[in-house]
């Protein structure tokens, strides 16, 4: 009976152990890992920044030629990737050629 309970604590010890270990995983592997969710246009957030698949199609005043954003700082995916993970948007993915008004070039 004494080696059961050893076991049985052993195994809710590592469960715990576990569980608690995860979200702190999950974090050290970044917003590119845990991306996987592409960000709708008629997300409430994506309309309350303008957010657009295809940034030639934005209405926006304040859009200028050329802007997009796998050319702004705050995408994170590379220059290959056609869709990316944003900071502004929780890390959802958002088109390479969308656009947004927290658009800011990368400097």
């Amino acid at each position: 009976m004494a080696g059961s309970e050893m076991t049985r604590r052993r195994f809710l010890r590592n469960t715990v152990l576990t569980a608690a270990a995860l979200p702190a995983s999950v974090a050290l592997l970044g917003p590119r890992a845990r991306a996987a969710e592409k960000l709708k246009p008629s997300d409430p957030q994506a309309q309350a920044l303008q957010y657009t698949e295809d940034a030639s199609s934005a209405s926006s005043p304040s859009y200028q030629p050329g802007q997009q954003c796998n050319n702004c700082q705050f995408f994170q995916g590379s220059k290959q990737d056609q869709w990316g993970p944003c900071t502004i948007f929780g890390g959802k993915l958002v088109s390479a050629k969308g656009w947004c008004t927290s658009y800011s070039p990368m400097g």
